[in-house]
């Protein structure tokens, strides 16, 4: 099962300049672009990397009184697993700041096993929360290629 986990969030601090770590990673994406975004959570600067087909390849933030010299670096959903590849290839030596890994099943039954196994961890104590749905109401259970894919988070 280890072979099929991927990360589906990965953020990290990086002690190099912005303009070092954005040059860096348009060698792993060259058809990106760095475009501007909305920086949040107190930084004063804020890019992206954009892809051809729009999707967001990775976000860098940095900047801001209280938040120090390190350049903050985030990507989610399906461009996580490959931006967590190429920054630890770029920058072994990075501090992780969040990592979210799952891993996909697509066979009978799986929601019930799999449901089972989360409240199991839960009640021994092996994570902290409850196990959370996330996906269309009612439709846990189904076993059908025509429902859309759920999720039960376990928290850390």
């Amino acid at each position: 099962m280890t072979s099929s986990l991927f990360f589906d969030w990965y953020a990290c601090s990086l002690d190099y300049s912005p303009d070092l770590i954005m040059a860096e990673l348009l060698v792993s994406y060259p058809h990106g672009t760095w475009e501007h975004v909305r920086p949040k959570n107190g930084y004063s600067d804020a890019m992206a990397l954009v892809m051809p087909d729009l999707t967001v390849a990775c976000t860098l933030m940095w900047g801001g009184s209280s938040q120090g010299a390190a350049v903050f670096a985030f990507a989610t959903g399906s461009n996580a697993h490959t931006f967590a590849s190429v920054i630890r290839s770029l920058y072994p030596v990075h501090r992780l700041v969040r990592a979210d890994i799952a891993v996909d099943f697509n066979e009978p039954a799986a929601w019930s096993s799999l449901h089972s196994l989360a409240h199991y961890l839960h009640e021994n104590k092996f994570v902290r929360n409850a196990p959370h749905y996330v996906g269309e109401l009612g439709m846990e259970a189904v076993d059908s290629q025509h429902v859309k894919g759920r999720t039960i988070y376990l928290g850390s």
